[in-house]
């Protein structure tokens, strides 16, 4: 039988296409949650999955920069250790993330405190990170990867989380 080897390559490659790892926020908890006119000191318990479904990829992921978003306004940043995913695998992060400092001038935060009265927040997440992706002996340069995460809700003030799988709907780009 007489096979085309550029057929033969592409066929290798599609199988084995390295697809992004998905992302999900599994809970987000704040332990600490002070607002005013001016300032924030805030941390929140943060646990999310990724996904790797190929079974010959493996993904090196550096440091992860994790912000905390209510509509426009950052209310919360902080930084994860970076993590190596093997294949066929789901791995689960758990992190603290806390931050105090002012407002940036003329941030509006009338629309934060009046949904603080409804004790119910959407929030939205980034995650932005490199990541080298392993296939075989093979390795990519490190590849930038940012993580959207939007609707993750969390109730106020008695930190729970509305619901335990919130699973905050998360795109990846890069």
């Amino acid at each position: 039988m007489d096979q085309n080897p550029l057929s033969s390559m592409l066929f290798y490659g599609f199988s084995i296409a390295p697809h992004r790892p998905s992302f999900s926020v599994s809970s987000l908890q704040p332990t600490k949650f002070n607002l005013t006119d001016t300032s924030f000191d805030l941390t929140f318990d943060l646990t999310f999955i990724a996904r790797n479904l190929k079974k010959k990829i493996v993904f090196s992921f550096e440091s992860i920069a994790v912000k905390i978003f209510f509509g426009d306004i950052s209310i919360d940043d902080g930084s994860l250790t970076g993590f190596t995913q093997a294949a066929k695998n789901v791995t689960t992060v758990k992190a603290v993330i806390s931050s105090s400092s002012p407002f940036p001038d003329g941030t509006d935060v009338f629309p934060l405190k009046s949904n603080l009265k409804n004790k119910n927040l959407s929030l939205k997440l980034t995650l932005d990170t490199r990541v080298e992706v392993k296939i075989r002996k093979l390795k990519t340069k490190k590849l930038r990867v940012l993580v959207n995460c939007d609707g993750v809700k969390i109730s106020l003030p008695h930190r729970k989380v509305v619901d335990d799988s919130n699973d905050g709907e998360c795109e990846v780009q890069g």
